[in-house]
């Protein structure tokens, strides 16, 4: 049952029709529908077994024809008629005489969440008025403000919803968005569903819940701030309009980009970082129009300084996010994965709510919308002190016919000894010696992480990780500590000691579970590392902004990787029911030599091949993949 009638003067805009009333002559009359029915209820639940339109005229009304329609649980009003529940042509009714009508059962009506439209033809030439449920809006008057200055952000994409993180940098304002099916063909209004409407501070972002979506579509919405105006319909500005799509099932066809490293050094830009390729790069992968992004870490330096409040961090975090946000995360959905200079270290918790682990962990999901655990993603279900709850740093989900499934090993790793990357030129161990054994996933992870494979029925699976344990490398790493389950290359393994109660080494459970890719990152180069026989690649990915593409040579060397080149760019991945296809897309600098001639060309690609036959993914490369060494394409 919906509310009375005196709450309609606060429902939405005005509405001008050509009214005939009491015999009044035909004329352009404004009103707000309060002043027309004093009362308006839908009943779904009458004890006659069929819904009710109750209704009580607030005047004398010679003739209308009036037509209900049911928001359905998608937020559509197609106009089919499994959305029209009641039309009816209406001759005398009296004022303050109450009305019901049995109105058809219908499959809209079934799943109805509380929103519905009425329109009303008083004099029967296709002139009509209508009104609208609360949360529902018409016509919204766009009137880009810049007000928020491209600081939007979109998370957690699901079948039915999606989070949008809003932040206005130097003042408050009452906001909301609007959002709405895209382009929907025949649709009976121009119909927005509406958020709640939150008072915004100033420099504090807020994340907001569009609901009530349907898989495999694609929706637009505004941003809007200022209070809507009942008397004319307009709002004090709305930015947009913005765009996203819902998860894909299988069968269905996607795109997806990451990135790894940006390590975005300050808001200027400046350092051996570029903050204008940056930008480039994330305005190329927006033009892709991937489903979502994924960002596998050391998105901040956020390391570099141990004593920052909360608040000082958050500052930090949304002033680097616009370099992601004005160009892609508005209409991309974001996911970040921990890098190593997240700050979110296990070894530097102490128990305080003042650590850095904790300020960055708080700061971050500000910022940031991650997933947790809630029925369409699944991860880490432990609820942290200090205001974290769910830490959101490890989870996956199922998109098409791909299973993504995204790993932390920092705030697990609790002993500080594993970090001794000053030694990382010792050539006995290469900066790790014993120490590698204490870089963890942990048991909690690793047992959810045996179960989200082993209970997959994907065509594929990718798996996303900053790095593999530190310092360096891919495929070179893949035989040691808890990934490989060898402790150094003079030793026999110890895993069964080291990891006690685990199965087996992470490698190798990714291999029985048949994983095609793992992404990471760290090393600041591209390199594709086939392990064919295994059926598994291991993909590092290149910085999005690298000003210098020579100053990471020395990691294709360090890292011993094979097929090394180095270089800016992303990766995009191109998925159908039966093939991937993975290519390294390279992102010039506008204004160097190579640009006009080079900038966004591919420099390896490579096809994922499943046979239905026997299960088996073939991996086939372009040629320009192969390399002797490593490769400087700058």
């Amino acid at each position: 049952m919906l509310k009375p009638a005196p709450s309609y003067s606060t429902w939405l805009q005005q509405v001008i029709f050509f009214a005939n009333v009491l015999g009044a002559a035909l004329s352009n009359y404004v009103f707000e529908p309060a002043s027309f029915f004093s009362s308006v209820e839908l009943v779904t639940t009458h004890p006659s077994g069929y819904p009710v339109l109750e209704y009580v005229p607030a005047t004398n009304i010679q003739e209308l024809f009036l037509r209900l329609v049911v928001v359905d649980d998608s937020g559509n009003t197609t106009g089919k008629d499994d959305n029209t529940v009641y039309t009816k042509a209406l001759t005398e009714l009296v004022s303050g005489k109450r009305y019901r009508q049995r109105v058809k059962k219908t499959a809209a009506l079934l799943n109805f969440d509380g929103y519905f439209a009425i329109e009303v033809d008083i004099d029967g030439d296709g002139t009509t008025f209508s009104w609208y449920s609360p949360g529902l809006v018409i016509n919204p008057a766009v009137q880009d403000s810049g007000l928020f200055g491209g600081n939007l952000a979109l998370g957690r994409p699901t079948n039915s919803s999606i989070s949008c993180n809003v932040y206005l940098a130097n003042e408050a304002a009452d906001t909301f968005l609007l959002y709405r099916e895209h382009k929907a063909e025949g649709s009976l209004v121009d119909l927005y569903l509406k958020t709640e409407e939150v008072q915004m501070e100033a420099g504090m972002p807020h994340s907001f819940s569009l609901t009530l979506l349907q898989p495999s579509s694609s929706y637009e919405y505004l941003v809007c701030y200022g209070d809507v105006e009942v008397a004319t319909g307009a709002f004090s500005a709305c930015n947009g309009t913005y765009k996203f799509v819902t998860q894909k099932q299988p069968g269905e066809p996607f795109l997806f980009t990451l990135e790894s490293d940006p390590e975005i050094r300050d808001i200027k830009g400046a350092g051996p970082d570029s903050g204008a390729l940056l930008w480039q790069t994330m305005a190329a992968v927006a033009a892709e129009m991937p489903d979502f992004h994924f960002d596998l870490g050391d998105f901040t330096l956020m390391d570099k300084k141990l004593d920052m409040s909360v608040q000082e961090r958050l500052a930090v975090q949304l002033a680097k996010r616009r370099y992601f946000a004005e160009p892609a995360l508005h209409s991309v959905p974001f996911f970040m994965v921990r890098g190593n200079h997240e700050g979110e270290n296990g070894w530097l918790l102490d128990g305080t709510s003042t650590n850095m682990a904790v300020t960055s962990a708080l700061s971050r999901k500000m910022a940031f919308d991650n997933p947790y655990p809630n029925g369409f993603y699944t991860g880490n279900e432990e609820q942290y002190d200090f205001g974290i709850g769910y830490l959101e740093n490890y989870f996956e989900f199922a998109w098409g016919d791909v299973q993504l499934i995204a790993l932390d090993p920092f705030w697990h790793t609790t002993e500080s000894k594993a970090w001794n990357e000053r030694d990382i030129d010792d050539p006995k161990t290469g900066g790790l010696g014993a120490s590698g054994w204490e870089w963890t996933l942990g048991k909690p992870q690793y047992d959810w992480l045996t179960e989200v494979l082993e209970s997959s029925k994907a065509t594929f699976k990718f798996v996303m990780v900053h790095h593999l344990f530190d310092p360096r490398g891919g495929e070179a790493d893949v035989p040691y500590f808890e990934w490989g389950g060898v402790a150094t290359k003079d030793d026999g393994s110890k895993f069964e000691d080291q990891r006690p109660g685990w199965s087996m080494p992470i490698h190798d459970l990714l291999v029985a579970n048949r994983v095609n890719v793992v992404f990471h990152g760290h090393d600041h180069v591209f390199s594709f590392e086939p392990m064919e026989e295994e059926g598994i690649v291991y993909h590092e990915l290149a910085k999005p902004n690298q000003r210098d593409w020579n100053a990471t040579v020395s990691n294709c060397n360090s890292g011993e990787y094979k097929n090394c080149q180095v270089g800016s760019g992303y990766t995009r991945v191109n998925v159908t029911s039966s093939q991937v296809r993975v290519e390294h897309v390279r992102q010039y600098l506008k204004g160097v030599p190579r640009y006009d001639e080079h900038n966004g060309e591919v420099a390896c690609g490579y096809t994922l091949i499943h046979s239905k036959e026997d299960g088996v993914t073939h991996i086939d490369s372009d040629e320009n993949c192969i390399t002797e060494k490593w490769t400087s394409w700058y």
